[in-house]
């Protein structure tokens, strides 16, 4: 991640309605992002190359062929480049395939665009949110929330939210069924039963802003 106050992220798709379009949709995020675009290798590698990019949202299909095999080609010269693929492509079939070679989430083309910028987020600023949670833990020993893993900590932020579980195990690359282990956990940890009762708890106890 660049040490630049403002982001820069590049977007790699071969139509530029499909570029344009999800710029417009992150640009409505509120926070400042520098934005870049291509619509082929040549021009992703550029990009990379004469730029400090933070993220890349990368389509799969281009004109000159998948570009799944660009994942780990881009990892290996930059690695410390997020990548998002942006795909129409079945998401059962490649999701765990792109994860593999080094992307950091897949957000398929049909996703709402609320979705879309829960992913974005999530992605972009894992590291921010780590090191909050971290932080928080180190300074806040007699906080209740102390009590919650690392783990626990970041699932109980995206509940309080108010994200669902199944968009959790998407944004975590977790099992649905472990999401619910984790809540229920949570839930016995911090003595309550709701989500309203968890947002509660951190309106008591919460360092994170």
């Amino acid at each position: 991640m660049s040490t630049t106050l403002t982001p820069n992220i590049l977007i790699a798709d071969d139509h530029a309605i499909i570029r344009n379009g999800l710029e417009m949709l992150l640009s409505s995020i509120g926070k400042q992002f520098s934005f870049f675009h291509a619509s082929n290798k040549v021009e992703i590698f550029d990009n990379l190359k004469e730029n400090t990019i933070d993220l890349i949202v990368l389509d799969l299909n281009f004109e000159e062929g998948n570009a799944i095999t660009w994942i780990k080609e881009i990892k290996t010269v930059f690695p410390e480049v997020k990548i998002i693929i942006f795909s129409s492509f079945d998401e059962s079939v490649y999701k765990n395939r792109v994860l593999s070679l080094g992307a950091n989430a897949f957000i398929s083309k049909l996703s709402m665009p609320e979705e879309i910028i829960l992913a974005f987020e999530q992605t972009l600023f894992e590291d921010e949110i780590v090191l909050k949670i971290k932080k928080f833990h180190k300074s806040n020993k007699t906080s209740l929330l102390h009590v919650l893993s690392n783990r626990e900590m970041e699932i109980a932020l995206l509940m309080v939210k108010g994200v669902a579980n199944l968009e959790i195990s998407n944004i975590l690359t977790l099992k649905k069924s472990t999401v619910s282990t984790y809540k229920q956990r949570i839930y016995d940890k911090l003595n309550v039963s709701s989500v309203a009762g968890l947002i509660e708890i951190f309106k008591v106890n919460s360092g994170i802003s």
